[in-house]
């Protein structure tokens, strides 16, 4: 059996690979689909899309996270009977939980297109409900190759699906199908991931044959225990990380105002989390595997030096996007989507936080204390809600991401404390005093060079600048 350190690094080389390839991906479908559908249509899109996302939220259950997690604990003791109880177990629970939102969603499809006074939508909602199904069947295959911590297959799916989602939806706008285009390749996609990972789990892991085995009582208590605690805390952060605010500015705002708040969280998931997501990928079952050790020393060290790497990428890369957030929208989005960059600037604190949050997140979930996450998180949700109904009606998506960032730095703050005190280390602040004031330096050298030069090359020019000026500053 191979090393933590050797696996932890062949799976954060397949996570660069996969993520980069959707990362350059997910940000030309964005741009492609935003100049293409316009701010209106845009949000309506994005109205959609926050409605299957509830949607797929209820099928899932917290199942994906018991598979990684459980499967990952198992690999560690090696036991292949238990991993294959574990699978059929979580697949069974989906499927017919998936059955039933489905059909809850078609029959009120009408009524979802009445809150929001667009008849339309209930075509939408019709069309995209079809790939919830491949959907929900993805997402647990997808977790069992994550507890296997086997992140080559998750690689070559983002290879293979990448470009041909960008293909079929150019096709889908250009031949005018505009919305309904759109969805009915998501729905393709889905099923060309499902059939791609149905086919990798049959043919490489032989524990899925031992479809016979039955889970003893005590681990079954246990799935159940750690599901409807971890279920609970991703309603919650549905609403605390972004749901809540689609929802109200949906209802009560113009859809271009959904669109501007959706494309800066949107540009925020893809281009400031990428970097560091390559590494908190891999964090939560290598944790989970350390626990079925009982190995804590290591923990530890994992925790303090991830949240340092973490700090080093994530941070520069925040204030450089608050310096460049406008010219960068202009550039790709064109002049329309303009009001996007000071919802983006706001929001980005709060990605900031978010970003170093998933390293204490994969402590509590691999060490089975996610009700520190869950009691945390209801606090934090009803924050966030009071927030959204006071400032939303009045300041549309600016509100949102104010509503947002809130919450976010609230929830990361007393979260970090209490993971802190459970695994008994200090929080790094001196280091992150210390990357933050080089950050800082960078920032003024990367406004003036797009002050000096009056040209698309000056974001080039003021990131390589900066980034330079950074790399110089960190290491003094």
């Amino acid at each position: 059996m191979q090393p933590l350190t050797t696996k932890i690094a062949k799976n954060t080389f397949f996570s660069f690979i996969g993520k980069t390839v959707g990362f350059v991906s997910n940000l030309a479908l964005s741009i492609i689909i935003a100049r293409m559908l316009g701010p209106n249509k845009f949000g309506s899109y994005a109205l959609v899309g926050f409605t299957i996302t509830v949607a797929e939220l209820l099928t899932n259950l917290g199942l994906s996270n018991v598979g990684t997690k459980f499967l990952s604990e198992f690999t560690g003791k090696e036991n292949d009977a238990i991993k294959s109880g574990i699978f059929f177990y979580i697949l069974k629970i989906k499927i017919i939980a998936t059955l039933i939102i489905v059909s809850i969603l078609l029959v009120f499809s009408q009524n979802f297109a009445n809150f929001y006074s667009d008849n339309s939508l209930r075509l939408y909602i019709i069309i995209s409900a079809i790939s919830i199904f491949p959907n929900s069947l993805v997402s647990v295959l997808s977790s069992v190759i994550t507890g296997l911590q086997e992140y080559k297959y998750l690689a070559y799916r983002t290879i293979l699906v990448s470009p041909i989602t960008i293909i079929f939806t150019l096709i889908a706008l250009k031949m005018g199908y505009g919305i309904i285009g759109l969805l009915t390749v998501n729905v393709v996609i889905s099923f060309i991931q499902f059939i791609f990972y149905f086919n990798i789990l049959k043919n490489n892991f032989t524990f899925i044959s031992k479809s016979h085995f039955t889970l003893p009582i005590e681990l079954k208590n246990r799935i159940f225990k750690y599901n409807w605690q971890v279920f609970l805390i991703i309603c919650l952060d549905s609403i605390i990380w972004q749901r809540s605010e689609v929802f109200f500015l949906g209802k009560f705002h113009q859809t271009s105002e959904t669109a501007f708040y959706s494309l800066a969280y949107g540009i925020i998931e893809k281009g400031m989390i990428f970097l560091p997501s390559i590494f908190t990928s891999v964090l939560m079952p290598a944790m989970s595997e350390l626990y079925g050790k009982k190995d804590n020393l290591t923990l530890q060290k994992l925790y303090l030096n991830s949240i340092r790497y973490i700090l080093i990428i994530s941070t520069p890369i925040c204030i450089g996007l608050m310096v460049l957030s406008k010219p960068i929208i202009f550039l790709f989005y064109g002049e329309r989507f303009l009001p996007v960059f000071p919802v983006m600037n706001v929001l980005l604190i709060g990605g900031l936080f978010g970003i170093f949050s998933s390293v204490g997140s994969s402590v509590l979930y691999g060490t089975e204390k996610q009700n520190i996450i869950l009691k945390c998180g209801i606090f934090i949700a009803i924050i966030n809600l009071v927030l959204d109904i006071t400032i939303i009606p009045k300041y549309g998506a600016l509100g949102a991401a104010l509503a947002n960032t809130v919450s976010q730095v609230s929830a990361v703050t007393i979260g970090t404390i209490l993971v802190c005190k459970l695994i008994s280390v200090t929080f790094p602040v001196k280091d992150l005093f210390k990357i933050i004031a080089a950050s800082l330096c960078m920032a003024p050298v990367m406004f003036v060079i797009l002050k000096l030069i009056n040209s698309n090359i000056a974001i080039l020019v003021s990131i390589t600048f900066g980034a330079l000026v950074y790399f110089i500053i960190i290491c003094l």
